[in-house]
Formats: structure tokens, C-alpha cells, sequence
């Protein structure tokens, strides 16, 4: 059985280091990751899936070769090195190749291996039946669908939201200081902040709760997860947005933004077209909202 040392044998010591340098960085992307070793490179896959980089130490044109899985379509080049190889009668499904020669290479490679990585990841979650680790997914799909309803209809949604923190003893944190200095319930709010009350720091029975709750409130029939497993915590008092009336209070757009970032992330979920995803980017990129 051929090993990764065998590929390094008789190599330049120059193309090893190369390797080497590579080899420590894809292997430092996740503990997922499966190192391999066939008699013709060296593969790395995702653990459960298949192979996503093929590399190869090529001797005669002292170079490390490496094959991607990602269309060239969707690597961030700007340097254009790669070559789309998806033509070619590959092994697999790789789609992409790249030559790393030279160590000031090293770092801006590793950066188009780290994208097939991350576009793998998120192949397999787009693929991932919602009863296997992450129950929560149809859910959380439903509950932003029927959100984006209240786009337009903000006051309503707060208003409704209102009526849930007043039914359960441990949620707080929804008051409002005005542009007059008076306080107040909330009377605009963000999806990101909605869906967030149920994604904060309180007990898993008090989370299923109110989950249940803006469920019922939203119209939504999907049973609630039986856990929230893999899913960031929020701080017990935070929004995505500034109060009307404090040290660094919101913008006047500020809450419209969200709701159009919200809204880009799930035409791109739903699309995965490449232009969704320029627009989310776009508008993720251009605002910058300070809600500290």
C-alpha cells in the first residue's frame, strides 16, 4: 500500500517543503479531514464523502499538481491560475486543477484548496436529510420563509413579538430607548433579532418554548426540533441592530438593510445561482451596521 512518504522520496527538497506546507494547512481545516495515499497522489476527502483534492509531486516539472472537486466557476481566482479540467476524462469529479511551484505561492493555493473544502461542506449540508444530526433544519427553512412576510409588515411582527416575551418569565431585553429619551416596546425589529430569541443562552426546555411559540404565532406546522445542536448562541441581551436612542444609535436604513441581507440569503439558499450570491455579498459587504 503506497504511502505519503513513498511520493516524497527522491523529491527536490524545495517540492517537499512545498508539499509539507500544504499538506499541515489542508490537514488544519478540520478535524473532518482524511489524509490518503494511492500508487498516483495523495488524497484528501471529507470524512462520510468523497475525495475533494487529489494532489500529486510532480519530479520532472518540480511542481506539487493538485486537483479540486470545486468547478472553476466558483473559485474566487483573481490571479486566474487555475485550469478547468472538467472536460478531460478525470478521475472522479474533479473539475479543477492548479501547479504550486514556487513558496510565495504557497499561501494564495491554500486559499483555492480552503474554498473546495468549504464548497464541499456546504454541498453536503445542502444534501443533508433533516433527520440526521440536524433535525432543526426544515424548521428554521419554515420559520424564515413565513418571516419574510412581515418584510413590509415590521410593526405587526414586533408587535407579535411583544406578546411572546410577556408570556415567558425569562426573556427580557426588548425594550427600546426612543429618540426622546423615553423607553418603550420595540417597535421595528430585524428577522436575525426574531429568530434570535429563541437562539439565546436559557434552557433547552425554555428555547423549546418559545420556539413553539413563534411557531404557533407564525403560522408555522413543523414540529420543533428536539435539539438546537450546532447552532451559535446568542448573548441574552443582543440584537443585530442599535436602539433609536443611544451612544451609537441605529441608522435610519439600518433595519431595512437586514431585512434585504435576509432576504438575499434565502434566494441563494434556495438557488445556490451564482448571482444570488454576488448580491448577498455585495450587501454584506457595502454595510456595515454597528450593533454594539
Amino acid at each position: 500500500m503506497a504511502t505519503v512518504q513513498d511520493h516524497l522520496e527522491n523529491k527536490p527538497e524545495k517540492i517537499q517543503d512545498l508539499f509539507l506546507d500544504l499538506q499541515g494547512k489542508i490537514l488544519g481545516l478540520g478535524d473532518d479531514i482524511i489524509e490518503g495515499a494511492s500508487k498516483s497522489y495523495i488524497s484528501y476527502k471529507l470524512s462520510g464523502k468523497g475525495i475533494f483534492s487529489h494532489i500529486r509531486i510532480q519530479n520532472q516539472k518540480k511542481e506539487v499538481n493538485i486537483e479540486l472537486t470545486i468547478p472553476q466557476h466558483n473559485l474566487n481566482d483573481p490571479r486566474r491560475i487555475s485550469s478547468d479540467v472538467s472536460h478531460k476524462n478525470r478521475h472522479n469529479r474533479v473539475k479543477t486543477e492548479i501547479s504550486l511551484k514556487e513558496t510565495d505561492e504557497s499561501e494564495y493555493v491554500f486559499d483555492l484548496v480552503r474554498q473546495c473544502y468549504q464548497f464541499e461542506k456546504q454541498e453536503e449540508f445542502a444534501n443533508m436529510k433533516p433527520d440526521d444530526d440536524f433535525p432543526w433544519t426544515r424548521f428554521y427553512e419554515s420559520v424564515a420563509d413565513k418571516l419574510l412576510g412581515f418584510k413590509d409588515k415590521r410593526k405587526e411582527l414586533a408587535e407579535k413579538l411583544r406578546e411572546i416575551v410577556e408570556q415567558v418569565d425569562v426573556l427580557s431585553g426588548y425594550e427600546d430607548t426612543y429618540e426622546d429619551g423615553t423607553t418603550g416596546p420595540l417597535r421595528d425589529i430585524c428577522p436575525f433579532t426574531t429568530i434570535g430569541i429563541f437562539n439565546r443562552n436559557h434552557t433547552f426546555d425554555n428555547r423549546k418554548d418559545i420556539a413553539g411559540k413563534l411557531a404557533d404565532l407564525l403560522g408555522i406546522e413543523n414540529t420543533v426540533p428536539e435539539h438546537f445542536n450546532g447552532i451559535p448562541i446568542l448573548p441574552l441581551l443582543g440584537w443585530f441592530f442599535a436602539k433609536e436612542n443611544e451612544r451609537k444609535p441605529r441608522k435610519p436604513n439600518d433595519i431595512d438593510t437586514l431585512w434585504e441581507i435576509f432576504e438575499k440569503a434565502i434566494e441563494f439558499s434556495k438557488s445556490r445561482d451564482k448571482n444570488h450570491k454576488k448580491s448577498l455579498i455585495f450587501l454584506t459587504e457595502i454595510h456595515v451596521i454597528d450593533f454594539s
